[in-house]
């Protein structure tokens, strides 16, 4: 999934190397960031740590996939938003305005 980041025009697939197989490169870079600080902090990258978050971001919208389908899913999200392809429209709920997906 693509996510945008339109106050910066910014666009991440932060899981895209696992189409291949492959670890991501951000979660590569974390876990030697986070097990031999001292070898490899070179990788601490702002770069890396907005595809983590953006990486993140897909999961929930996956894990809470029944929320996100039936526009319950709060708060509206503010930095992040899925592709274009993915949002059906907006609710009105007791919380506010929401989002409705589909993934």
């Amino acid at each position: 999934m693509n996510i945008r980041i339109l106050r910066y025009g910014l666009d991440i697939t932060p899981w895209d190397n696992r189409q291949r197989n492959r670890t991501p490169n951000w979660w590569r870079a974390y876990n030697h960031v986070k097990h031999e600080r001292d070898k490899y902090f070179n990788e601490a990258k702002l770069q890396y740590t907005i595809a983590a978050i953006t990486g993140l971001f897909a999961a929930v919208l996956y894990l809470y996939e029944d929320e996100a389908e039936n526009g319950s899913l709060v708060p509206l999200p503010r930095l992040l938003t899925p592709p274009e392809h993915c949002i059906h429209g907006l609710r009105q709920t007791d919380f506010g305005v929401t989002l409705v997906y589909k993934l």
